[in-house]
């Protein structure tokens, strides 16, 4: 598999260490990631075996709630939290099967997941933004242009927090963290969260 993303053309981005979000992208059957991703997924699956259907499922999951949520509920906004690299089963692209005009606004601190996304949105025309921002500090993030310029806080929203818990530091900050984003939606809006636990 051939490295997708330049490394020349890649600034702010550590090619010799594993990446979360390149090493997710790798677990999906995506391409932009790299031997030293691919490298550490492999050791990783002699620790946790079931690594690769845990993110599998996390992507089925998110795409069921994004149809859920556009179909059932009525929502047409989504805020993306550590959105990571866009890769099977984008948010945009789920919700756009059922409502062409839903509005996406994607947040990710990594470089190379923004810069991935960039790419792959730069030919669209759909209301779709990524954000380079941490989204521990919900006041820049909801203060960013892409998501204070394309997201109507005054409408219902639903705020995505997929797959994103662990690399907070603990559950208080997680449950604190998302409260913030609550308090920042309207009535009407949904919060959807997933962690990862132990299969039974």
């Amino acid at each position: 598999m051939a490295d997708e993303v330049p490394k020349t053309t890649t600034p702010g981005v550590d090619h010799t260490r594993p990446n979360a979000a390149r090493m997710y992208d790798y677990h999906l059957g995506g391409n932009a990631n790299f031997q030293v991703d691919r490298d550490a997924v492999e050791r990783g699956r002699a620790i946790l075996p079931d690594a690769t259907y845990y993110m599998q499922q996390n992507r089925a999951v998110l795409m069921r709630m994004v149809r859920y949520l556009v179909q059932d509920a009525g929502i047409d906004q989504f805020l993306d939290l550590g959105s990571g690299i866009p890769t099977r089963g984008n948010v945009h692209e789920v919700a756009h099967l059922h409502d062409p005009r839903a509005r996406v606004a994607y947040v990710d601190f990594e470089p190379i997941a923004v810069a991935h996304a960039r790419r792959i949105l730069a030919d669209t025309e759909a209301p779709v933004t990524i954000t380079q921002a941490d989204i521990r500090e919900p006041d820049v993030v909801l203060n960013a242009p892409g998501v204070a310029g394309l997201l109507d806080f005054d409408r219902p929203i639903a705020v995505l927090a997929v797959g994103i818990l662990p690399f907070l530091t603990d559950d208080a900050d997680a449950a604190d963290l998302m409260a913030r984003y609550r308090r920042a939606t309207a009535s009407g809006s949904y919060g959807a969260v997933t962690h990862i636990s132990p299969l039974t």
